[in-house]
């Protein structure tokens, strides 16, 4: 199933948030810091993220899947059993 591109606001939102969410985890306090952090407007913020910090970690996890995917593809994986693979998969996304 193809993954659809990110909005690129939405992103420039995530890498502002990031570092808040070790501190705020995904909450209004993070997603207000990202904000405050780029400078953009409120409305715009929400017109991207109309859920706030709950659509910035879904975003952060599809951005995590699409990276393992990427990985996956340049990987050779042909010599490996299947349960290799997997694991190979798992390490990656982690």
């Amino acid at each position: 199933m193809p993954v659809a591109t990110p909005d690129p606001i939405a992103l420039t939102l995530l890498d502002a948030a990031l570092p808040h969410v070790a501190f705020d985890g995904w909450s209004p306090a993070t997603f207000n810091a990202a904000i405050a952090q780029t400078g953009m407007s409120q409305t715009d913020a929400r017109a991207a993220c109309p859920r706030g910090a709950t659509d910035l970690a879904a975003l952060f996890h599809r951005e995590g899947d699409r990276a393992m995917v990427a990985a996956l593809q340049s990987a050779d994986l042909s010599s490996l059993r299947f349960r290799d693979k997997v694991a190979r998969a798992l390490r990656i996304r982690l």
